[in-house]
Order: C-alpha cells, then sequence, then structure tokens
C-alpha cells in the first residue's frame, strides 16, 4: 500500500484510485450476484446463466468496465473537491477510496436487502406508484428492511467528516504532495472518454445477451449507464428506449411504444404486443355494472361485512400441530359456503378494497366522476346504517380509488387513535391497529346504537399483514415470535407458525364480534368474511403482497352464511357489488343459504401494478392461470416455463391474445 502514496502526478493518482475502487466494487458486486442469482452456475431457480470460461471471463470484463466507468468520474470530482478544500496530504487518497466505494455498495446492500424479501419481482418503480407516488410512503414502507444501511451511510459521513477535519488539523502544517495537475478539459476529457467506453460495451453487451443483461442490471453503475442509455437510445421521444423493460417495440415511431392506447381494427399495434387489436369482441369486455343497483331492495337484513389484511385462503381448515388454527370460520363455513376458487384482481390492499366497493374491475379516470358509488351508498339509500370500523388509515391511495368512507354513518379508521396503533409508523400506508381496539370501538358502538335501521358493519382487521406479529397478539396455538430483523427465507417455517397464530387471534377476534353482533341485535346476521388478498411467506423465494401473480398472492377466503348469494366460481372481488345487489333485491325466502356453482368457461382478470401500465397481467379460471409479463415479454400457461409468444401452441397464443385484448379494451372504455 506505499505505493499509493508515491504517485508523482494527478493523473496516475486518479487512474490509481479509480482503478482499486473498481476492483473492491466488481469483486463485492461479483459474489453478491453470484450468490443471489447463481448467474456462474446452475442453482435453485436461476434462469439466466453464464457456464463457460469465455462467458464468465467476458462477463466480469464488462463489469470492470461499467464499474470504472462511474467510479473515474466520482474519483475525478473528489479529487477536484479535495484540491479546492486544501487537502493534498497524500492520506486523503484513503478518504476518496472510501467515499467512492461505499455508495455503491450501499446501494447493492439495500437493493439485495429488498431482493431478499421481493426476489425478482423487486421493482422500485412499482413499488413507488404503489404507493401513489409518496416518496414518504415509500421510505415508510421499506425502511423496515433498510435501518441497517441507513445507518451505516450516517455512520460514514460522520468518519469522513472527522477525519477530514483531523487530517486538515494535524497534517495541516506536514509537507504538502504537490502533483502536476492538468488542465480540468482535459482531466474531464479523460473521465468522459472511461465513461464512453464502459457505456458502449454495456449497452451492447446487455442488447445481445440476455445473461449479461440480467447480471448487469443488477449493479448500481449498470443501472446508472442504463438511464444514459435509455435516454440516448429514445430516438423517437416516446419515452422508451432500447434498454427500457418493457424496450421499445418500433424505436423509430413515436406512436408506437408499450402501454400505448391500441386502436382497434387501424392494422397498427401501438403497443407491441398480441397484434392490432380486433373490432370485434367489445362485449368481452364485462364489468360489474348491473342495472339491479337502481332497483329498491326487498330484504334488508342485518349484514356484516369482514375484510381481512393478507390473509390467506388456506387458513380456512388449517392446522398446527394438530390445533385447528381458524375454528370460528371453519365453523361459519359449514353453515354456509366456503369459496375455494376466490380471487384478488391485484394483490394490492388499495386497488382490493376499490374493486370490492365499487365493483369496478378498472380505476376511475378523469372522464368518470371522482365520487364513485359504492356498497356504502347502496346501503344507505337502502334504509341502512353504514357503521365502518378499518384497522387502517381508508385515505391511502390515489383520490380516484376512494369509496366514499367519509359518508357511512359510523366512519372509524385508524386515524382516529393513532397514538394506539402497534405499527412503527403513522404513515398512511402504515398506520395500522391491533384487532382488540377494534373489537372495544364495535362493542360500544353496539352498546348505545338506538337505530332501528337495518345495520351494514364493515369491520377490517389488519393484524395479519407484515411483520404477523405484535404485543397483544396471544400464544393461541404456539409461542413463536420472530423480531423483523429474524424474518429470513431460511426461518420460513418458523414464519408460517408465527403467522398461523396470528390468524388465530383474528378468527377468535371474529367470533367476539359475531357474539357481540347477535345478543345485541337479536338475531344471527348475514356474514361475509374475505381478505384484500394473500401472502407469499417465501414461497418463490418472496416475502409479501402486490409484486406477483400467483395463488399465494391472489387466492383469497371467502365465506358466506346467512344470506342467499349466489356465487359462481371463479369469483373475483369486483362482483361483490353486484351479487349483494342479486341477493337483496329479491324478496326473503324460507332459506338464506348462500348458493354456489361453477362455470368452466368463467376467467377472473388480474393484474400487478396499475391498469394502465401494469407489469404484469393475467386471466385465472378453474383449471389455471395465463400470465403476460410487460419487462420480458413473455408468456406463462398452466404454471408451464415462461416463453415468447411466438413460442406457444395455437390454443395457448389465443388465450394469450385474448387476455392482451381484455387488457386493451379496458383502456378504451375508461378513455371514452
Amino acid at each position: 500500500m506505499s505505493n499509493l502514496f508515491s504517485i508523482k502526478t494527478w493523473r496516475k493518482e486518479w487512474l490509481v484510485l479509480t482503478g482499486i475502487a473498481t476492483l473492491l466494487v466488481s469483486l463485492f458486486e461479483l459474489v453478491l450476484i453470484q450468490k443471489k442469482y447463481s448467474l456462474f452456475s446452475e442453482g435453485f431457480l436461476s434462469v439466466h446463466q453464464l457456464s463457460s470460461p469465455s462467458g464468465i471471463l467476458g462477463f466480469i470484463l464488462v463489469s470492470l468496465s461499467a464499474d470504472a466507468a462511474v467510479l473515474g468520474f466520482i474519483t475525478m470530482l473528489l479529487l477536484l473537491v479535495s484540491d479546492r478544500i486544501g487537502l493534498k496530504h497524500p492520506g486523503r487518497r484513503f478518504l476518496i477510496l472510501a467515499l467512492a466505494v461505499t455508495p455503491l455498495i450501499l446501494t447493492d446492500f439495500v437493493y439485495h436487502r429488498l431482493a431478499d424479501y421481493l426476489g425478482d419481482a423487486l421493482d422500485l418503480s412499482m413499488m413507488l406508484e404503489l404507493v401513489d407516488g409518496n416518496a414518504f410512503e415509500f421510505v415508510a414502507v421499506g425502511f423496515e428492511h433498510l435501518i441497517l444501511p441507513l445507518f451505516l451511510f450516517l455512520a460514514l459521513i460522520l468518519v469522513v467528516a472527522f477525519f477530514t477535519w483531523k487530517l486538515k488539523k494535524s497534517l495541516g502544517n506536514a509537507p504538502k504532495q504537490i502533483l502536476v495537475k492538468p488542465s480540468f478539459r482535459k482531466i474531464f476529457i479523460e473521465a468522459s472518454l472511461l465513461f464512453l467506453f464502459g457505456f458502449i460495451l454495456l449497452f451492447f453487451s446487455r442488447i445481445t445477451n440476455e445473461a449479461f443483461d440480467h447480471g448487469l442490471k443488477r449493479k448500481p453503475s449498470g443501472q446508472i449507464l442504463a438511464y444514459f442509455a435509455e435516454t440516448l437510445s429514445d430516438i423517437d421521444r416516446d419515452g422508451f428506449g432500447l434498454l427500457r423493460r418493457p424496450a421499445d417495440p418500433d424505436p423509430f415511431d413515436e406512436a408506437i411504444f408499450p402501454y400505448a392506447l391500441d386502436i382497434p381494427g387501424n392494422g397498427i399495434d401501438e403497443n407491441g404486443v398480441a397484434g392490432d387489436l380486433p373490432l370485434d369482441g367489445a362485449d368481452e369486455l364485462e364489468e360489474s355494472e348491473a342495472g339491479s343497483r337502481a332497483t329498491q331492495w326487498q330484504h334488508t337484513p342485518h349484514i356484516i361485512f369482514v375484510m381481512l389484511e393478507s390473509f390467506r385462503a388456506d387458513l380456512i381448515g388449517a392446522t398446527y400441530e394438530g390445533k385447528a388454527v381458524t375454528p370460528i370460520l371453519a365453523d361459519l363455513a359449514s353453515q354456509g359456503v366456503s369459496v375455494q376458487s376466490a380471487f384478488s384482481h391485484n394483490g394490492y390492499t388499495v386497488q382490493s378494497r376499490y374493486h370490492t366497493f365499487t365493483g369496478h374491475l378498472f380505476p376511475a379516470n378523469e372522464g368518470r366522476s371522482l365520487e364513485e358509488k359504492s356498497l356504502i351508498d347502496d346501503f344507505k339509500k337502502n334504509g341502512y346504517e353504514v357503521a365502518f370500523f378499518s384497522g387502517q388509515d381508508e385515505s391511502f391511495g390515489a383520490e380516484k380509488m376512494q369509496i366514499g368512507f367519509e359518508r357511512a354513518d359510523i366512519a372509524y379508521d385508524a386515524r382516529v387513535e393513532v397514538h394506539r396503533r402497534y405499527t412503527k409508523f403513522s404513515t398512511p400506508g402504515s398506520l395500522g391497529l391491533p384487532y382488540d381496539v377494534l373489537i372495544e370501538r364495535v362493542k360500544t358502538f353496539l352498546s348505545t346504537r338506538e337505530s332501528t335501521r337495518p345495520l351494514f358493519l364493515y369491520l377490517n382487521l389488519v393484524d395479519t399483514h407484515f411483520p404477523y406479529h405484535h404485543k397483544t397478539i396471544l400464544p393461541l396455538i404456539n409461542d413463536v415470535v420472530l423480531s423483523r430483523s429474524e424474518i429470513r427465507s431460511e426461518r420460513k417455517n418458523a414464519l408460517k407458525a408465527m403467522y398461523l397464530n396470528t390468524a388465530a387471534n383474528v378468527d377468535r377476534a371474529i367470533g367476539r364480534v359475531l357474539d357481540a353482533l347477535r345478543q345485541v341485535l337479536g338475531e344471527a346476521p348475514g356474514i361475509i368474511v374475505t381478505s384484500d388478498h394473500g401472502e407469499s411467506l417465501f414461497e418463490d423465494n418472496f416475502l409479501g403482497h402486490g409484486y406477483m401473480i400467483n395463488d399465494a398472492q391472489t387466492q383469497i377466503p371467502l365465506i358466506v352464511s346467512g344470506l342467499p348469494i349466489v356465487i359462481e366460481q371463479p369469483f373475483g372481488q369486483s362482483e361483490f357489488r353486484s351479487v349483494i345487489h342479486a341477493a337483496l333485491a329479491k324478496r326473503p325466502h324460507e332459506s338464506q343459504k348462500p348458493i354456489l356453482r361453477e362455470n368452466e368457461k368463467k376467467q377472473v382478470f388480474q393484474y400487478i401494478g396499475t391498469i394502465e401500465r401494469p407489469r404484469q397481467i393475467a386471466m385465472r379460471g378453474l383449471s389455471g392461470r395465463i400470465i403476460y409479463d410487460f419487462r420480458s415479454g413473455l408468456v406463462q400457461t398452466e404454471g408451464k416455463a415462461w416463453r415468447r409468444p411466438e413460442l406457444l401452441e395455437n390454443s395457448e397464443y389465443s388465450a394469450f391474445q385474448k387476455l392482451v385484448y381484455f387488457w386493451e379494451r379496458a383502456l378504451i372504455a375508461r378513455n371514452d
């Protein structure tokens, strides 16, 4: 390391520091990429591999050039700044080296920390969209996983500031090393040439080799260079370059780009997916816009609608070491029906709430009134007292996704008693109240209720959301508790046990509310119990919801008891409003049992992200699911391997086209 202090020229100092920083960062990232994605060997769920020595060597060289391109500029700027502030002692090189490599390594740490939970589904832009573009909400939601890197970054700033001060103070009188310094213009040109070399090499490597693309986009330097590549390759200025995912299908035509509105029958495929949208087939777009909503209901029983948060469908009837997890819900199912094929359209709370209450599959745009009518308005119109109790902040989500919470006769959500939250943060997307607070408030309402009107009680329990435990959870079926830092894929069995115990607590809480209702009302109410979405518990190396279309995240429990609702499987959340209308519009019969039917031809549309720019779209039928991924351009049918559309069999390609056309017609309908 003594050679680090014997440098005689400014250019050599810059080259040596850039070289050392490049080696440190590249080595660190190569180990991370191999460990996480098995890029250089066959591994579990590894799709892209570089098995040949030439392929591995080529990737290493491109990786080094990308890091050198970015670090060359960083070290140049740091050297100029240190000259400017008079820090010219050779000891400054350690500070410059630390400042150069730490941002990239910390970015790696953060990215791979999130990837531990989200796997290949990690998409920071989509995460920001899901919290309505609110950067503060994004930080709050992600903070649980980023505490360590944030503290490390703050510590680095303090350490660098301290050593800079010490160097200037203790070495201020020491002889300074005078280096031959070229002009700024020459320095900038040399750094730019290094950047250009890395940029060109990365650009061609990513567009010609899928394995290279898969690995390089995991590197901070690769993402920085890709930003410039996307901007420069966006020739038609439609916002999509060659490295963008999804890529621009026609870089020279500004009318053709991903997510463009496909005009039917004009012979042009504006979004580059599945061909031009045909003129016929518009009748396939069926939203729940039942005309019967204008009909006065003939049947007005008391009803409780329970919406559970992140509550998996397989919890109904589940056991843990011989103990029933959800005996209350299982008993309700035996008295009515438990729907086996019920699904969330999106797998994310805000969208699921919107689908359930409005009956619309697709959110409103500027052309539709933002004051959407919902189940709240329907029940009030038919003489009901509407009591809405939610353990979360009902203001969370874009204005167009609101359901009229404030129009309920009794409107209680987590904002009322923020101080009683179990969550660390009180931002709209994070705030949560424990079930015992909700039960207390519901019982208080029931004990003081004087209305003779029929009651529609909505209860939203959020305890089964991450981190799946809080201090009021009782050890009903086990006493397994994991701290947030202990929630890891290698402990998924313990995580599942903790999750099951929390679900057991929620099940008993539902029983307590039902007992209170029966006692006050003097009769059994009609009951609907469901959830906003499911939850992946490290299936497919993923934790959470809203980022992948699979049964773990989108299949939901649905139990109906004491209501003559007709449910046709598969069932989607946007059907709730219409089936409730249909059941209550008829005169009451002796039997109040729900009816369950199956329809082999029926499919439930699903999407991830926003409907305007989804990451994935899918159709789920009784026999399976077809998924299209916009970023990769690949299709998955019935659980088979992902394939390009042109490799699908005829029947599969027809199903793929039907899926895409449904989505395209939905966008057109929203813009009419």
